[in-house]
């Protein structure tokens, strides 16, 4: 009897972690009533050591310009407010709502956002050191011309965003949801992105350089004049991408499917493909030259004017 009882707390105790590991986006249930609640507070062009918010509730306050070294908040609601040109040393914010706030042209040496709801606010031109982002719901959140480097995106949803001319390098990116975003030149240079969704995103320039993908979705996406140079991409799918004049060159591709997909004046120079699916894509003019071909399909593709000299096992 004891064994069994052991084995049922160990099953539930299994199936509690799996489903909190599963979850996307904010996975607690924030508060809506609080102890204290307050409108039209005005904290502009102060200086705090110490900011520390919980059980709180503001509506319409301002931060703007002022100097916080550290800011915490905890089981608040912060909306429609603005944190606009202030400087925090370390920002942790979690089990909140903080949502429609304008946050742009603000700098955070360190921020931390957990179980937190950031939708409709903006963080246009602001710096970070390092910032974290688990369990977040960014839905139509802008983050245009930020610079997040080192990041991690974590279980998180970012759907309907503006990320344009961002700078995310170094960043680690996990079972996230980016769908129908516009990040336009944005910089993602030597990433890890696993589990992540792209699908109908506007990625035109955007550059992926050195990146190691799996289990990335970047369906019906444009991604014309990106780059993927020196990338690591596996179990991953292009489907009906808009990709011409894409540099894939010296990267490694296995199991990925860009059927559909527009590859013309595409670079795969010295590239290692391997169980890739070309079937009813546009391939003219693109480069292969150098190209090491295994189990490659071009069914119905059209690959008029490519290059493939010094290739081996090219299918054309």
């Amino acid at each position: 009897m004891q064994k069994t009882i052991l084995s049922i707390i160990a099953f539930l105790q299994f199936s509690y972690l799996t489903a909190a590991t599963d979850c996307i986006g904010v996975c607690v249930d924030l508060k809506e009533s609080f102890f204290n609640e307050q409108s039209e507070a005005r904290y502009s062009y102060k200086h705090y050591e110490l900011r520390e918010i919980k059980n709180t509730s503001h509506v319409n306050s301002k931060w703007n310009n002022s100097t916080i070294k550290d800011l915490k908040i905890n089981d608040s609601s912060i909306q429609e407010s603005s944190f606009s040109s202030v400087k925090v040393g370390n920002a942790v914010v979690n089990n909140s709502i903080f949502t429609e706030n304008k946050l742009s042209y603000s700098s955070y040496s360190f921020a931390s956002f957990k179980n937190v709801n950031l939708e409709e606010s903006e963080f246009n031109n602001t710096k970070f050191g390092k910032a974290s982002f688990v369990n977040v719901d960014a839905t139509e959140t802008n983050f245009n011309s930020t610079v997040i480097p080192r990041a991690i995106i974590s279980h998180s949803i970012f759907v309907d965003t503006e990320f344009k001319y961002a700078n995310l390098i170094l960043s680690d990116i996990r079972a996230t949801d980016f769908s129908e975003s516009e990040m336009n030149n944005t910089v993602f240079l030597s990433s890890l992105f696993t589990d992540v969704t792209f699908e109908d995103v506007k990625l035109s320039s955007a550059d992926f350089s050195l990146s190691t993908f799996n289990n990335v979705v970047f369906d019906e996406s444009e991604i014309k004049y990106g780059s993927f140079t020196m990338s690591k991409i596996s179990n991953s799918s292009y489907i009906d991408v808009e990709m011409n004049n894409v540099d894939f060159s010296m990267s490694e591709i296995n199991n990925v499917d860009f059927s559909e997909s527009d590859l013309t004046s595409a670079n795969f120079a010295f590239s290692i493909l391997k169980n890739v699916d070309f079937t009813d894509s546009k391939l003219e003019y693109a480069d292969f030259s150098g190209a090491t071909f295994i189990n490659v399909k071009i069914d119905g593709a059209k690959y008029t004017n490519i290059s493939d000299d010094g290739s081996s096992g090219s299918p054309f």
